[in-house]
């Protein structure tokens, strides 16, 4: 059966699908790419995704579910890139001549506000 559905669904573009089975009682939607998600006037109607702090164009889901006595909290920044890069290779046990060694390579990027 699950062959047939699948041959069956190959035979037409996915919008063609979607308006077949718009308005009928059954349990069918489009896969939507995350543009597709983020601009779905559903979406954009509830709240479902927020743009990410501090970012032009990149957004996160919202929180869920929607509690009105208890809301959540708004999106946290967007990290700096290897602002957690000395942590992390300490973590994983590299000593503070390989990651020297890395860093002087450019194989890992560090925040210029870490310290080892």
């Amino acid at each position: 059966m699950k062959e047939r559905f699948a041959r069956i669904f190959l035979t037409k573009p996915r919008d063609e699908w979607a308006e077949i089975f718009k308005g009928k009682d059954a349990c069918a939607f489009p896969i939507l790419s995350l543009q597709e998600a983020i601009a779905n006037k559903h979406n954009v109607a509830r709240g479902t995704f927020v743009k990410k702090e501090g970012s032009i164009d990149t957004h996160e889901p919202a929180a869920a579910p929607k509690l009105s006595r208890t809301p959540a909290h708004g999106s946290r920044p967007m990290p700096v890139p290897g602002s957690h890069t000395l942590e992390i290779l300490t973590e994983f046990g590299f000593s503070t001549d390989q990651i020297q060694s890395m860093l002087k390579s450019k194989n890992v990027v560090a925040d210029k506000n870490s310290r080892l």
